[in-house]
């Protein structure tokens, strides 16, 4: 079972604007790529754990119906990772890119809540710059992928990727 102590509790009305519009997207996005020959991946480059937690002012309002809330599972939304992996028909591939190891194991917990999808999810444990670098380095002539970069922490001493010069 996920606990708070393993999500990430960010965000507020915009986010849950935005991962709408992020599941409206995907539904369009694989709803035309399953009619090419093409192979299309989802990549979040900085995954997180698949899920948020509200923080306790998104909890304290009174919910319109409150014989059928159940506060515990209010407290956990889902995110951009696992939105993705909800999203019909599926992506061909997952690649979620996640730095901090702690979240990069809560992301491993998804292949056990989409079993049918765990041998197309891969998890890279690194810094999101190098591995999108290695990504972008690969044949894409018969492949197409969605990219989410959406950083949750931005490093104030954030220095850009320079091309070494041949």
């Amino acid at each position: 079972m996920v606990t708070d102590a393993d999500l990430q509790s960010f965000g507020g009305d915009w986010t849950a604007e935005k991962l709408s519009r992020v599941r409206k997207y995907l539904g369009a996005y694989v709803k035309i790529m399953s009619k090419r020959r093409f192979r299309y991946a989802y990549i979040d480059a900085f995954a997180g754990t698949g899920y948020r937690t509200q923080k306790q002012s998104e909890l304290e309002s009174e919910p319109m119906f409150p014989e059928l809330f159940d506060s515990e599972s209010q407290k956990f939304i889902e995110g951009s990772a696992t939105i993705a992996l909800e999203v019909e028909p599926r992506f061909s591939k997952y690649i979620f890119i996640e730095k901090d190891p702690e979240r990069a194991a809560e992301l491993e917990k998804l292949k056990v809540e989409f079993p049918d999808k765990a041998s197309d999810i891969i998890i890279q444990n690194t810094e999101a710059n190098q591995a999108l670098i290695e990504i972008c380095q690969k044949n894409w002539k018969k492949h197409r992928a969605v990219l989410f970069l959406d950083p949750y922490e931005l490093v104030a001493s954030f220095k850009p990727y320079k091309t070494p010069v041949s």
